[in-house]
């Protein structure tokens, strides 16, 4: 019974696909400010990414790579945590009637390899792990050439025992 449920669920999703409009029709960085929950202060937040198309009415794929890094001093000590990311987000293009607005939310997951080091009278120790994240997002993109759209984003990342809140400024080409 349970093979047959999965045989069922792969033709789903295959036949989902199939119909799937996808191919590279957008790339975009941002760059901005993130908050990092677990005290470790604020820092800059980069990142790129690409718009792959419709999944279905609405809904678009959207890969993304990014980087942050935060630095605070803690009682004379040095303590930089940094985070390289790749996400795999969905985001839903909101529509007036038959016309789409510049605002969009999402979500997905990501695979962040999160890397702390700490620096004290010269010596100095670092640890890395790799977590998967669940994203929370929103923003805006609003037309400024007939190929070119600037906008502003936020989210929310989720991860086991820490998460950050980020916004980005973001320039979009329409390829």
């Amino acid at each position: 019974m349970k093979k047959m449920l999965v045989v069922v669920a792969l033709i789903c999703v295959v036949s989902a696909v199939s119909f799937a409009q996808l191919g590279l029709y957008s790339i975009g960085a941002g760059i901005g400010l993130v908050s990092v929950s677990n005290e470790a202060g604020s820092g800059l937040v980069i990142g790129a990414g690409a718009n792959l198309g419709e999944i279905t009415t609405g809904l678009h794929l959207r890969p993304e790579i990014g980087y942050w890094s935060v630095s605070r001093d803690v009682s004379g000590a040095d303590v930089t945590t940094s985070d390289f990311i790749i996400n795999a987000n969905v985001i839903y293009l909101f529509m007036n009637g038959a016309e789409r607005t510049p605002f969009y939310a999402g979500g997905g997951i990501g695979l962040n390899a999160v890397s702390s080091e700490v620096s004290v009278f010269g010596f100095s120790a670092s640890v890395s792990e790799t977590k998967i994240g669940i994203n929370l997002l929103g923003g805006a993109l609003f037309p400024m050439a007939e190929k070119i759209m600037i906008g502003g984003e936020a989210r929310y990342v989720i991860i086991s025992d820490f998460g950050h809140f980020g916004v980005q400024a973001v320039v979009v080409f329409v390829l």
